[in-house]
């Protein structure tokens, strides 16, 4: 059911209003989009943030935060493997905490044989519980697998088809 706020003269006292603080549980409180991301690039072995890093600050400590991306990622190399990994990171006064990919490497781009670049959508939707109404940055980061042939671990441009949408729902 849609809500409506009724502003306007002539039609009498309205006692409830819609204000953040009456919307119901589920309700989505705000919206914030990443506007540009540049293609990013890496070797290293560790996760590095890439250039898909958005904030947002919740209004109640109750609040979800949901996560739509899709970013084009890319793997570069020759030999015998291309193996790389993403995962998403809670960023909060300058802590990190993973909230995807948790159990460590896990690769989304991977091929063993002989190729020399592979390319694949990732597509996340997560629902996380930050229980802050501090400012929260969340960024997805990359590595390279040690034990792979890869010369770049790329994420891909916005321009190419990637998005980083965060909405806070009401706890």
């Amino acid at each position: 059911m849609a809500l409506t706020k009724v502003i306007g003269s002539g039609i009498g006292t309205v006692t409830n209003q819609f204000s953040d603080t009456n919307m119901s549980a589920g309700s989505i409180m705000q919206t914030t989009e990443l506007s540009s991301a540049a293609d990013f690039s890496t070797t290293s072995t560790s996760f590095t943030d890439t250039t898909y890093l958005l904030s947002i600050t919740p209004q109640f400590t109750s609040s979800k935060i949901l996560i739509l991306s899709t970013i084009i990622g890319r793997v570069d190399g020759g030999g015998a493997t291309l193996r790389a990994g993403y995962r998403w990171v809670r960023r909060v006064g300058g802590s990190d905490t993973v909230i995807a990919n948790t159990d460590g490497q896990f690769e989304h781009l991977q091929v063993r044989g002989t190729p020399a670049e592979v390319s694949g959508v990732n597509g996340y939707m997560y629902v996380d519980s930050p229980s802050t109404t501090s400012a929260v940055t969340y960024v997805c980061q990359t590595f390279k697998q040690d034990t792979s042939d890869i010369s770049a671990v790329r994420a891909r441009a916005l321009s190419t088809g990637g998005s980083l949408i965060l909405m806070e729902i009401r706890g």
